[in-house]
């Protein structure tokens, strides 16, 4: 696989969403013959699970035009320096990618294998410099929520070989769009209203008011969602291949329920999920309206168990999962499986079930470590069994 870059992310568990954006609905590709081995999982009535989209930027400083081939299909030709190309639809699978200048197809720059997920958006960024051996493509995913009517969203990511950790701002500071972005890294996406900017990229500090490095002006459309990609030298007549700083903004495909606005029915699981994740109700309303939701919504919705900063995510991640790792973890499972199997049974048989389970959870190790624990006034000490 390629190194990844995982930049932004939301621990979140929204069910069935489909993909719209115009980059996406306008630049597919059909599945030709060197998809093949895949095709047996990509039926007409299955092709939305089991499609994703793929776009590539090529922000190598000095390195020439490239081909981008898939299990040796050219599917991106003479992609020059600042070109962030179209989104093409693959199915889901593992695929043999290779880099190639376009005018030496012999020459091989890259070659290895990437899976790409089912009902997945990634941009894949040719970064690094070829004459100093660091040229490494890293993945981002591109899992923006379509924004609110006259707002955007915009992602900032650091593609500028030698160049600090940065902050971008607007309003002369006064406006912070993202915050200390490293090298190969990407900030979550920040919401501005729709409209025209001067952004300011700056050298990172704890106020977000360092240095001013460079300035671009970009301009927003309402229920947009971008990433701005910054590429090339900052200091460019040091550098190995002389190729000045800039922003390249791309437009990102965005994520919503989506089905209604092409005359779709939901599948996938949708109308099974979304009702008992949010009530019949809610389910219908978010159906009916097909409007965006924002991680905020979402979780108040109860699509998500809970929505972080993208910089606390990996934290955050790791102190939930110990903490239930030190759990009692066979009462959790048994306990969690009652949940999921009462939607099938009667208030009846559910309490017969929860009898059963619960004279079985009196004879394990981690109910007599609890009990002594709790008549001790101590932490318990659990162990799964």
């Amino acid at each position: 696989m390629f190194p990844t870059t995982q930049s932004r992310k939301l621990l979140v568990a929204l069910l069935a969403v489909a993909l719209v954006g115009s980059t996406v609905a306008f630049a597919t590709v059909t599945t030709t013959d060197v998809f093949d081995e895949h095709e047996a999982t990509v039926q007409q009535d299955g092709q939305a699970q089991n499609s994703s989209y793929v776009r590539i930027v090529h922000a190598s400083p000095g390195a020439a035009p490239v081909d981008v081939q898939v299990e040796n299909e050219t599917i991106a030709e003479n992609v020059t320096f600042g070109t962030v190309t179209e989104y093409l639809e693959l199915s889901a699978g593992t695929y043999n990618v290779t880099i190639v200048p376009t005018s030496d197809n012999e020459s091989i720059v890259f070659e290895g294998e990437v899976t790409i997920d089912p009902r997945t958006v990634t941009t894949i960024a040719a970064s690094g410099q070829v004459s100093e051996d660091t040229f490494e493509p890293v993945t981002f995913a591109d899992n923006a929520f379509t924004p609110a009517e006259n707002e955007s969203a915009i992602s900032v990511v650091h593609l500028s070989p030698g160049a600090p950790a940065v902050d971008v701002t607007a309003g002369n500071g006064s406006v912070v769009l993202a915050d200390n972005v490293s090298y190969q890294n990407a900030s979550e996406y920040a919401t501005v209203p729709a409209g025209n900017y001067t952004v300011e990229i700056r050298e990172a500090t704890a106020g977000n008011n360092g240095t001013v490095v460079a300035t671009v002006d970009v301009a927003v459309e309402s229920g947009e969602a971008y990433s701005a990609f910054a590429i090339g030298q900052v200091n460019a007549s040091e550098a190995a291949a002389e190729t000045p700083f800039e922003v390249v903004l791309g437009e990102d495909a965005t994520l919503k329920f989506a089905y209604p606005g092409i005359g779709l029915t939901g599948d996938g699981g949708a109308t099974f999920f979304l009702p008992r994740l949010v009530g019949l109700r809610t389910a219908k309303e978010i159906v009916l309206r097909d409007e965006p939701i924002d991680p905020d919504e979402a979780h108040e919705l109860g699509l998500a168990n809970e929505v972080v900063p993208v910089d606390d995510f990996d934290d955050r991640l790791a102190t939930i999962a110990a903490e239930l790792a030190a759990g009692p973890t066979r009462a959790f499972g048994t306990t969690t499986r009652l949940l999921t199997d009462s939607y099938d049974r009667s208030l009846e048989r559910q309490l017969a079930a929860e009898t059963d389970v619960i004279a079985g959870a009196t004879r394990t190790e981690d109910y007599e470590r609890g009990l002594d624990a709790f008549f001790g006034d101590d932490d318990p000490d659990f162990v799964g069994r």
